[in-house]
């Protein structure tokens, strides 16, 4: 198929079962000149037999996320880049194909996140989703050309939060950032309460490192204004039982990111993963 070759990189640890669904939503896509390339951080779980069974180039790397992202793009062949997480599913089939089409006018494009499942859980993540469509402080870049991503250095290895926001705001600095139509949709259906906590601390603690580069973005994102049960309030009792449900979702999320954030004052010779494995 003609168009430029585009490749995904997804980076994993021990996620077999969204890897799966992931994969087989990416083999759907009508665009089909693409690469997929599995960065691993040497899971325990048939992750590299899933990436193989779908013809995925399969990488190993200590790294957390962003480096792992660097590491699966420094190895790719294709002029446009795909930042895609093994919870993702790709379902709107024409994707791919909008991409390729739209990186021709662009340097890097959103694409816009909804969330997946229908049990409790995945309806109210679903309507946070929701609530940050077209939000400029929250949605960030997925997509990127080539020559866009290595003019900024990639992503900041450093950082365990907020590394998607960091590129994007360093891209705005100096290229066009366009939208896409398409959207991808979060699977939250293997995702548990104790689990999206865990993630929340993890954040908090590693919060100082985000906070300290200067983004004007955490600025905006912990201004008074907008404070999501405000600024969502009409779309949260317009689905009263998720809205009740996010408000308290996002209230744990919260407390348990203020006790990561003040644990890494008083934690301070600890690394991040020795706080948490899983995130």
């Amino acid at each position: 198929m003609s168009g430029p070759l585009l490749s995904i990189v997804i980076p994993t640890k021990n996620s077999a079962a969204n890897l799966n669904n992931c994969l087989e939503t990416i083999g759907q896509q009508t665009y089909g000149n693409y690469e997929v390339i599995i960065v691993d951080g040497f899971s325990t779980d048939g992750t590299r037999e899933i990436a193989e069974k779908f013809g995925a180039k399969y990488l190993t790397s200590p790294e957390k996320p962003p480096g792992a992202r660097n590491l699966g793009f420094s190895q790719a062949g294709g002029q446009v880049f795909v930042s895609i997480d093994s919870d993702m599913l790709l379902l709107e089939k024409g994707l791919f194909g909008e991409i390729a089409s739209m990186i021709s006018n662009y340097d890097a494009l959103i694409i816009p996140e909804v969330g997946y499942g229908t049990d409790f859980m995945s309806r109210c993540k679903d309507l946070e989703k929701r609530c940050y469509l077209n939000d400029s402080v929250v949605e960030s870049a997925r997509a990127f050309r080539k020559d866009a991503f290595n003019a900024v250095g990639g992503y900041d290895p450093k950082l365990h939060f907020g590394e998607d926001w960091d590129i994007h705001y360093r891209i705005k600095n100096r290229f066009k950032i366009g939208r896409a139509n398409s959207r991808i949709m979060h699977d939250t259906r293997l995702t548990t309460l104790g689990q999206d906590l865990r993630k929340a601390y993890t954040y908090g603690y590693t919060l100082r490192s985000y906070a300290e580069k200067g983004n004007d973005q955490l600025r905006q994102w912990t201004s008074p204004h907008h404070i999501f049960f405000i600024k969502h309030f009409r779309k949260l009792v317009g689905q009263p039982l998720e809205g009740m449900g996010i408000v308290i979702i996002k209230l744990a999320e919260y407390s348990f990111g203020l006790a990561g954030f003040l644990a890494s004052y008083l934690l301070q010779n600890k690394k991040p993963s020795q706080v948490s494995k899983d995130a």
